[in-house]
């Protein structure tokens, strides 16, 4: 299959020209803000995040009870009880969104977080000792870049770009590294506007320009 077939089946818009860049060994740096451009035009186009508010809110629900009443979640009996009843209250507002692929994911942190804070444990993405609405969307932008990007990446860059599994990955954080200010903003807008509306193209801050002497070593110096 031509490679630009591959690209037009296993991306969608917007992740495309980010993969490219990845897979034809583009700087790190040039590759993270094509991705965090993606990142915005797929949250502008797709609509934002139907239902993410009343996510968040079953989220801040089950926290309040935890405060209000900790000793019922020491009582595994009773917090599977209460885990249950907010899986349920979650599941329903999911069909409300009617299984949006986007409330799907943020579905699916609100689970993992609800999971992290009965248990009082952190996952790899959750620290629910200081969880908010707007580090739920965080943690839902930072799956979107899973979803759409990393995870099929992954499959063209192995053994091609990167020798091996390690080299990837620690690609990928170093690209994730570098989009998470921008990122962390474009949650704040999901966070306001779940429609994805008001969601802002990144701006990076500009390179500086080189100085005459810098641009005479590139230039004259061998």
């Amino acid at each position: 299959m031509p490679d630009g077939d591959i690209f037009r089946r296993t991306f969608t818009r917007g992740w495309r020209v980010p993969a490219k860049l990845a897979n034809s060994g583009a700087a790190t740096d040039t590759v993270a803000r094509s991705a965090t451009k993606g990142l915005a035009r797929t949250l502008r186009e797709a609509g934002g995040c139907p239902a993410l508010r009343e996510i968040i809110a079953e989220v801040e629900g089950v926290r309040r009870e935890i405060v209000g009443a900790p000793l019922l979640y020491r009582d595994p009996v009773e917090s599977a009880r209460l885990l249950d009843q907010a899986f349920v209250r979650i599941d329903a507002v999911e069909s409300s969104a009617e299984r949006h692929s986007h409330t799907l994911l943020a579905a699916g942190v609100a689970r993992d977080a609800i999971v992290a804070m009965t248990r009082a444990v952190d996952l790899p993405d959750i620290e629910p000792a200081a969880l908010t609405g707007q580090d739920i969307a965080g943690v839902f932008c930072t799956r979107l870049i899973e979803h759409y990007f990393f995870h099929p990446l992954r499959p063209l860059l192995a053994g091609t770009r990167f020798a091996t599994a390690a080299d990837a990955r620690a690609w990928e954080r170093e690209v994730a590294r570098i989009m998470a200010p921008q990122v962390a903003a474009i949650a704040r807008d999901i966070d306001r506007d779940p429609t994805g509306r008001r969601v802002a193209s990144p701006r990076w801050p500009k390179a500086p320009s080189p100085t005459t002497d810098e641009v005479i070593d590139t230039v004259i110096i061998p």
